[in-house]
């Protein structure tokens, strides 16, 4: 049984052909959870417009939901954890932004190879970014923007004690996958798209070489925390030490690794 889930804040443009897109399939999809975060626009009345049975549409007030977090990524992976928990019983999960299309076909490619292959637990599509640029990765990482996810898989990770309830989400997700040999992969032949522009695009060729090549160095981190110590920059820096004795493959970038290596320490000192 396939399910799917979205969170959506202020998509009025996009997300009815993110919908659409999701409810045609041609691999069926079972339900698909919808939780609005507090839109100001027309992006409820969209959903609702559509009349699909399949829909199951959700406001996060209603829910109780009012985290108020500077982190970035926290909110929207604390809502899709919510939707997990809502969708119920599943054998593998959609799980697609509000500003992104999938081909029609990328549900059905997607599970007739993670059936062949047992190893398969995390999957997704390649990403194009508009205006006509694909964004940084290689085939063995997945982005957040669109990807399924195997439930027995999804169980051990609960077990673990691991959610999307953090900052980084399916980043956390793909790195216990590796770290128990399983294998997560983007399809070449799919393309997702993404219908809006990123912070990255509008900073032109310089910020996208910053975001995905140069990083910020760490004898540059290490300089600023003799200048003017502090505790979470003796962390980023501890983070970054561990990430590069840990990386994968290098599946994604410096940045990502020493900030999630940062939330494992931190997390691990609070438990």
């Amino acid at each position: 049984m396939l399910k799917a889930i979205t969170v959506a804040k202020n998509e009025e443009r996009l997300i009815g052909k993110c919908v659409k897109r999701v409810l045609k399939q041609t691999h069926a999809v079972h339900s698909y959870i919808i939780i609005d975060d507090y839109s100001s626009d027309k992006t409820i009345d969209i959903v609702r417009d559509l009349n699909d049975g399949r829909i199951r549409l959700f406001r996060a007030e209603d829910l109780g939901f009012n985290i108020q977090t500077r982190e970035p990524g926290k909110r929207i992976h604390s809502l899709q954890q919510l939707a997990m928990d809502l969708a119920g019983y599943w054998d593998y999960l959609l799980v697609v932004d509000a500003d992104t299309e999938i081909p029609t076909g990328y549900c059905e490619t997607i599970i007739d190879a993670m059936e062949k292959d047992r190893k398969l637990v995390l999957a997704g599509a390649k990403y194009l970014k508009t205006p006509n640029r694909f964004e940084a990765s290689v085939d063995n990482h997945v982005r957040g923007s669109n990807n399924i996810i195997r439930r027995s898989f999804y169980n051990l990770f609960r077990k673990r004690g691991f959610d999307y309830n953090n900052p980084y989400g399916e980043i956390v997700l793909e790195r216990y996958a590796k770290a128990l040999r399983y294998e997560v992969r983007a399809f070449p032949s799919l393309i997702a798209v993404q219908g809006r522009e990123t912070k990255a695009q509008n900073q032109g060729f310089i910020g996208g070489i910053h975001e995905y090549v140069l990083s910020t160095p760490l004898l540059l981190m290490f300089m600023n925390f003799l200048r003017n110590p502090s505790s979470n920059d003796l962390l980023m820096i501890c983070g970054w030490l561990w990430a590069k004795t840990h990386r994968i493959r290098k599946y994604f970038s410096r940045i990502e690794d020493r900030s999630l290596a940062a939330w494992y320490i931190r997390r691990w000192l609070t438990v």
